[in-house]
């Protein structure tokens, strides 16, 4: 991710009068609109979620007590954005940064050991604006260090200014915390001139931690220990045209089906291209919807918006963040941007800016909705595909059509150019011609070579291969693993011959999961019919905290055959176990749980 960072605060050095002259000077229509200033959390967001470092847990070892070196920074911003940061932000004592495991709120709050604050400038790489359409102009970076022992979990983050948070005012009733769209709490112009009242900041699922033995992106495609376990890859999955809304169960009903599946699945994060709400303009509640839902996942999410978002895009910032960014997993970097609108030489020189300063070995990926078309907004795309091909991109994802495709970009370039010189060619037959070219040059064995457009069809309302009326009609999802920084496995072997079928995702539904509890042991049932072997799926655990003087605990046999856990929270009522376990494709495993001495 691109920071535009600067160590020096300049706010620091400048006298308060000073700063409250020049509002004076320049003039009294500015003045109602400071006083009425707020903060607002810019980064980490339910739609822009933020990797942290690794962490150890405390499973396997319960001695790691300190800070690790490398941080975690969290912007605030205020709005509207003609508003001053006030000097009093750049004060670290009044700031406190907490967090909760989003999978067990009543879990305790780890503290976040804040080591410095600066101020940044905005140049739309992480807040989401572009060239003149700025929604930040400023904000600051409060340089936070985490603790060793956190358990490698997703975490919904607390942001509080001159106010006391802990667990037992929480309790009390004394501190309402609530996860809630737009997450603030405090009385407006809490972010004015003087900047002294208090507010508290607040946003789900938002801050992850991998745990130090999964597998990197940089890593081997497995890593076997000595007792036969299988540590977690690094996947991701390409979700898109998810369309919530009240007004059609069908729709949702496809989308449980998706949530199971990633609970099972359970990849480093989820990209979403678009079309995450069915009709915003008339029925705005569906924002509602949508956000419970995602926030119930508990994964990483990257989101950006398609057409029917653009419909009524006011309220994408306050439940989801922002639009446009650039996000870094590993050494996987993503950059969103809307696709929806006639793409300006602003956002292509935002883009070339971003990917100009990435490694060159490292995998990137361009999400967006609308995806590269020989006659829908041309010219911008071959700006577009012109910087995928120059920054060896991996793929554009996208949506849209509900279909699924695949082709090189370099291919779709020249049917561009062509179309533009041979109007007599319809679109969808250059389309399909390119397709049938890359099916009988690519081996779906193999690794991404070179930059491609990536296709996916919806999650909710199905979908089939294009040019292919007669293939099987589902929603679905694509997964992709990365290993040694290269990208493995982005189709799925839906006939089950054992090799990656060409172009099609996964259909939704593939896992069903059932827990019961009988003579003292919970056991999970994990019912695959994924047609691949899952080197580790997640089988989870929400049950009663055990007994006084015990813990849950794997049955041995369990352990024998490479099961293990991942993390373990126990907030004194209930229990959260993650445990992982390989899969084979298409079998049905049993995972217990027992009560064992400390």
């Amino acid at each position: 991710m691109h920071l535009n960072l600067k160590d020096k605060s300049i706010f620091k050095l400048v006298p308060l009068f000073y700063i409250i002259s020049s509002s004076f000077l320049l003039g009294l229509v500015i003045i109602p609109t400071i006083t009425q200033a707020r903060a607002v959390l810019i980064f980490p967001r339910l739609g822009h979620a933020l990797q942290g470092p690794a962490v150890y847990g405390k499973i396997y070892n319960n001695t790691f007590d300190y800070y690790l070196d490398e941080c975690i920074i969290i912007y605030i911003s205020i709005t509207p954005s003609e508003a001053l940061i006030p000097p009093i932000w750049f004060n670290k004592d009044f700031w406190n940064i907490s967090i909760v495991p989003s999978v067990l709120l009543n879990y305790n709050l780890t503290f976040l050991k804040i080591e410095k604050i600066i101020p940044v400038e905005n140049i739309g790489t992480i807040f989401g604006s572009i060239a003149l359409n700025e929604l930040y102009k400023s904000a600051i970076g409060i340089i936070c260090k985490v603790p060793a022992n956190l358990e490698p979990v997703i975490y919904n983050i607390i942001v509080s200014f001159r106010k006391e948070i802990s667990k037992q005012l929480i309790e009390s009733g004394e501190i309402k915390i609530d996860f809630e769209p737009g997450g603030y709490q405090g009385v407006k112009g809490s972010a004015n001139v003087f900047g002294i009242n208090q507010f508290i900041l607040t946003e789900p699922c938002c801050l992850v931690f991998p745990w130090i033995y999964d597998l990197k992106s940089n890593d081997n495609l497995s890593k076997i220990t000595i007792e036969g376990k299988y540590f977690p890859q690094f996947t991701f999955i390409h979700e898109t045209d998810m369309h919530f809304t009240y007004k059609n169960s069908s729709y949702y009903e496809e989308l449980i089906k998706f949530k199971r599946d990633m609970e099972v699945l359970a990849p480093n994060f989820i990209v979403i291209s678009g079309d995450l709400i069915d009709s915003p303009y008339y029925e705005p509640e569906a924002f509602n919807l949508a956000y419970e839902f995602l926030k119930s996942m508990n994964v990483p999410l990257i989101i950006t918006c398609g057409n029917h978002d653009q419909k009524l895009l006011s309220p994408w910032y306050y439940f989801f963040g922002s639009i446009n960014t650039i996000t870094k997993f590993d050494n996987l970097h993503l950059i969103t941007f809307d696709s929806s609108l006639p793409i300006s030489s602003n956002m292509m020189n935002w883009i070339d800016n971003g990917l100009k300063d990435i490694p060159e070995s490292h995998p990137k990926f361009i999400i967006c909705h609308y995806p590269p078309h020989v006659d829908y907004f041309s010219y911008g795309w071959l700006g577009i595909t012109n910087l995928a091909m120059q920054y060896n991109v991996k793929a554009i994802l996208a949506g849209h059509y509900h279909l699924d495709f695949i082709s090189y970009i370099k291919d779709l370039q020249e049917a561009i150019l062509n179309y533009k010189t041979d109007q007599n060619i319809e679109s969808f037959e250059i389309i399909k011609s390119i397709q049938s070219k890359f099916d009988s040059t690519f081996n779906y064995s193999d690794v991404i070579k070179e930059p491609l457009l990536i296709l996916t069809r919806s999650g909710a309302k199905g979908g089939y291969v294009l040019g292919n009326e007669t293939s099987p009609k589902y929603s679905g999802y694509r997964r992709f693993i990365v290993a040694n920084d290269e990208i493995y496995n982005f189709t799925y072997d839906y006939n089950g011959n054992g090799m990656p079928d060409p172009q099609v995702c996964v259909p939704n539904g593939r896992f069903n999961t059932n827990l019961t509890f009988n003579s003292g042991k919970w056991t999970l049932t994990l019912n695959s019919s994924f047609n691949e072997n899952i080197i580790s799926a997640r089988g989870v655990f929400k049950i009663p905290s055990p007994n006084n003087e015990y813990k849950w605990d794997l049955v041995p046999e369990n352990k024998t055959n490479g099961a293990y856990i991942r993390a373990y929270l126990d907030d004194g009522v209930n229990c959260y176990i993650d445990t992982r376990v390989y899969i084979p494709k298409n079998s049905i495993i049993n995972l217990q749980i027992e009560e064992v001495a400390l």
